[in-house]
């Protein structure tokens, strides 16, 4: 908290302790939402919402499912029995229904007013609507994981898949510049075929798992297809709903095409040993057949399968 808030907060602390009356003119001329509440904070006596919160003018007991969202409930219940066991200030940051029905953030102070034998009698605090703030941190984490990939290829869309984000090695890998892309829609950028699946069904999946890892071929602006290993994480914001994602991509055109050559390769070789006329076996270094002919199967009357994880020592007569 600031030093103008922590002023001010203490301004409040003081008051109410020396004389209520005197304290109505702070909490009418603050700009920050103030509360009263019971001592065990079962009950909220009042709170001024300053059109943030809606207002509680008459004491209530269900003011926590009135401003906090039931997944935040247990955390900050925490924090308060911790507060009133040691009679301490309650002080933490939390999520709130705002006036208008969306989710907010505040940071929210109170103090206990002790009776003369040290009793807590009730709670007055002070909050702040510190949501834009948050907004900010979150967008500053957002920019953070832009930045940590940004020796990848990587880009980034919004919630309605629109482009935000192109760095220099995606202009290099599709062919589009940032400037032919950037707020555009990405399914009229990125044409792509999904093997053994499809974009909508890959996009379903990324939203379940909130991040999607699989081999995807994107046609370039060539025309071309190339076929790349592709690393989606998703974005959410505050509230848990979807912001949008970042993924990263790598070539991999290259290396599938080497595989592809490679095992044709093999497929011919081994289709020409299959059909030689002489016996040819194949032996690991402790003299294990791990290939065999049909020809060497014929030669020593016995099938493929029976030959195979044997030796040599097993067919001498």
């Amino acid at each position: 908290m600031d030093s103008d808030n922590q002023f001010r907060a203490k301004v409040f602390e003081e008051a109410l302790r020396e004389n209520k009356e005197y304290f109505r003119p702070f909490v009418d001329a603050s700009l920050d939402v103030v509360y009263c509440m019971g001592p065990d904070w079962t009950e909220m006596r009042q709170l001024h919402g300053r059109e943030f919160i809606p207002d509680t003018w008459n004491s209530s007991e269900t003011w926590m499912d009135k401003y906090i969202r039931p997944d935040d409930q247990a955390h900050i219940q925490e924090v308060i029995k911790k507060a009133i066991h040691n009679k301490t200030v309650f002080e933490m940051e939390h999520r709130i229904l705002q006036a208008d029905g969306t989710i907010g953030w505040i940071h929210s102070r109170a103090v206990p007013v002790l009776d003369e034998n040290g009793e807590i009698m009730e709670w007055f605090g002070t909050a702040r609507d510190i949501t834009e703030q948050k907004k900010g941190e979150e967008e500053l984490e957002f920019q953070a994981g832009l930045l940590t990939n940004v020796n990848n290829t990587l880009t980034a869309v919004d919630e309605n898949y629109i482009v935000t984000y192109w760095n220099n090695a995606a202009e290099q890998l599709f062919g589009w510049s940032k400037e032919e892309v950037m707020g555009k829609h990405s399914k009229g950028i990125f044409q792509t075929k999904v093997p053994d699946s499809s974009r909508e069904e890959a996009i379903k999946k990324m939203l379940k798992e909130d991040h999607y890892d699989g081999e995807v071929y994107y046609k370039h602006k060539n025309g071309n297809y190339i076929l790349t290993h592709v690393c989606s994480t998703v974005l959410k914001d505050l509230n848990g709903k979807f912001k949008g994602s970042i993924t990263s991509f790598q070539d991999i055109t290259e290396r599938k095409n080497a595989e592809d050559a490679l095992r044709e390769s093999e497929e011919k070789y081994r289709l020409i040993v299959d059909m030689a006329y002489e016996g040819i076996v194949i032996a690991d270094p402790d003299g294990t057949y791990t290939y065999v002919n049909q020809r060497m199967a014929d030669m020593l009357g016995y099938s493929i399968d029976e030959i195979l994880g044997k030796s040599g020592n097993d067919f001498i007569f």
